[in-house]
């Protein structure tokens, strides 16, 4: 994939840290600070507007740990997305579907206790599915 999003998140990954774009799988064992700095940048495109940035975020998503994604995501999205936007909550939700669907239902049920209308109609969109 070649595009200024994707170059962008690579850039920002090696900055943090010298060849971690190519090694994600292995980022978990950074200083903690590090690797929220890299999963933080992820994240943000994986929710963002830019179908180009969203796909670049995603493929970047993907290839982080499952292990330390499901360790640490429930702590770690609440600081980095703003949990009442609908447009950011249902895109982590599409992030989240082809390989967590165990953390999809987790933030879906969290959201049908929001007290925004819209968040309980897509926590409830996804639990239906």
């Amino acid at each position: 994939m070649s595009n200024a999003h994707f170059e962008s998140i690579t850039k920002f990954i090696n900055n943090v840290h010298p060849g971690a774009a190519d090694h994600l799988e292995d980022v978990h064992e950074l200083k903690k600070e590090s690797v929220y700095a890299i999963f933080q940048e992820i994240l943000r495109y994986a929710t963002a507007t830019s179908e180009l940035a969203l796909l670049a975020g995603r493929r970047y998503f993907n290839l982080l740990s499952p292990d330390w994604v499901r360790e640490n995501i429930s702590d770690a999205v609440p600081q980095m997305i703003d949990m009442n936007d609908e447009w950011d909550y249902r895109r982590l939700l599409e992030a989240l579907s082809p390989k967590y669907p165990d953390l999809v239902d987790q933030f879906a049920k969290l959201g049908t206790l929001s007290d925004n209308p819209e968040i309980v109609e897509a926590a409830t969109d996804y639990l239906e599915e």
